[in-house]
């Protein structure tokens, strides 16, 4: 553990505490809206059919607003959650297949999804640059 304490970049580090925070606070702040407003997110994407079974909003809520809460936890000793971090990286990648489908099923939401996907692509590739930037060796976890 001392040796990747030296290799620690106080500045880099300073940034992935400070991406983690942001990237958490979204989360949290997404899940909410897919919990209390998904109907109206939905309009405003351009969503003409209704929404028939709220479960599946609400449980992607709560998994948002978890994850979030993780990424809140990871931002204070990312040295000890880097895992989550690198996750956070994985999911906003992994996010742009339904993405896309969602798309072809919904083609007037073409371009809010697409909003969406270039906004996760563009946090995971700061996440990955502040985790590179921070001098964690995450390549042993």
């Amino acid at each position: 553990m001392e040796n990747i304490k030296e290799n620690v970049d106080n500045k880099g580090m300073a940034f992935l505490k400070g991406v983690a925070l942001a990237g958490g606070a979204y989360e949290i702040m997404m899940g909410l809206v897919m919990i209390f407003c998904i109907r109206q997110l939905f309009g405003f994407m351009g969503g003409g059919k209704e929404i028939s079974h709220m479960m599946f909003p609400w449980c992607m809520g709560v998994l948002a607003i978890s994850f979030g809460l993780l990424m809140i936890g990871a931002a204070r000793d990312p040295e000890r959650y880097i895992l989550i971090i690198l996750i956070s990286i994985l999911l906003r990648v992994m996010i742009q297949f339904p993405i896309i489908a969602s798309g072809f099923a919904n083609p007037e939401m073409v371009s809010s999804l697409i909003g969406f996907g270039v906004f996760d692509l563009l946090f995971g590739a700061i996440t990955g640059y502040a985790v590179y930037h921070s001098g964690i060796n995450w390549k042993n976890v």
